[in-house]
């Protein structure tokens, strides 16, 4: 029964890395049709009806909800969507390729935060596998040049939100559970950026000129980036322990790789490729757990 629970598991979250693997894809493919606030909006809206049925069947409805939870909340929304926002801001003026190894970098701004802010311990390790993250953004920042792309800069900053966000989100996961954070992140999210993309743009002329194609990469966003891959994500975190989930989620941007090359008909440059294997081992080195030091010898 455990060994087909951890099957289970396992099977749910190999589904997260594939379909965020599409989210730089979708990032630049929007960035050409939709203004950046209204896509996030219209696609978080669409999200808080997903993934509201889901905590209406999952019961977690039934239970109270600290008013801190609606708090922490509101801040996740705020912070993460803002990085929604400058990720397709940034997609426009860079490839789909780069987006999605720059984003690696949140791994390293995570790290620096827990270890310095958060006063966690370090690992000789980690810090190692920080190090090659940036070497990989490094090299995925100059690609054999020595100018920088202001949408990658763009993307850069997106990725230190997130893990300012994840603290936060820590501490309204000590009060609720993650089906319900998600839940209000989404409501938050809806009452905030619908009306700033009133007030900021132009959502009804933008609606008006939508053809199926856009209303496709829209919906397939907010269901299956926003809606299925949080949801296989949170069932195979309560199964399998939190180190394999997140090492097998962090391989999106090799899922990345091959549907820019079939969607947008990019090819990695050998810096890219270099940056994506040094991310990738970087990030494993950063979330394996550091070994435990063996106890001391009995005196005799």
């Amino acid at each position: 029964m455990v060994v087909r629970n951890e099957r289970t598991g396992m099977l749910f979250v190999l589904v997260t890395p594939i379909i965020e693997g599409l989210f730089p894809i979708f990032a630049v493919m929007a960035s050409d049709s939709f203004p950046p606030i209204f896509f996030v909006a219209f696609a978080v809206l669409i999200a808080f009806f997903g993934f509201g049925a889901y905590f209406i069947l999952s019961g977690s409805y039934r239970v109270h909800i600290p008013f801190k939870v609606f708090l922490y909340s509101a801040i996740v929304a705020s912070i993460v969507l803002s990085g929604f926002v400058l990720i397709m801001i940034g997609s426009k003026s860079t490839t789909g390729i780069n987006t999605a190894l720059l984003l690696k970098t949140e791994m390293v701004f995570a790290f620096l935060l827990s270890a310095f802010l958060l006063k966690e311990d370090l690992h000789i390790v980690q810090m190692i596998g920080a190090l090659l993250v940036l070497l990989g953004a490094v090299a995925v920042l100059f690609n054999g040049s020595i100018s920088l792309n202001i949408g990658d800069v763009i993307i850069l900053s997106a990725g230190f939100l997130f893990p300012v966000a994840n603290i936060f989100a820590k501490k309204a996961l000590q009060m609720a559970s993650s089906t319900t954070v998600l839940f209000l992140r989404y409501s938050f999210g809806v009452c905030i950026f619908i009306p700033l993309s009133f007030l900021l743009e132009d959502p009804i002329s933008v609606i008006a000129s939508m053809d199926a194609n856009n209303y496709l990469l829209l919906f397939s966003y907010g269901i299956l980036v926003l809606t299925i891959s949080k949801i296989c994500w949170y069932i195979g975190l309560r199964i399998l322990p939190i180190g394999i989930v997140t090492y097998v989620a962090s391989s999106a941007s090799a899922f990345s790789l091959v549907f820019a090359y079939f969607l947008l008909k990019e090819v990695p440059s050998s810096y890219q490729f270099i940056g994506f294997i040094l991310s990738l081992v970087g990030v494993y080195l950063i979330v394996r757990k550091p070994p435990v030091p063996c106890p001391p010898a009995d005196l005799v």
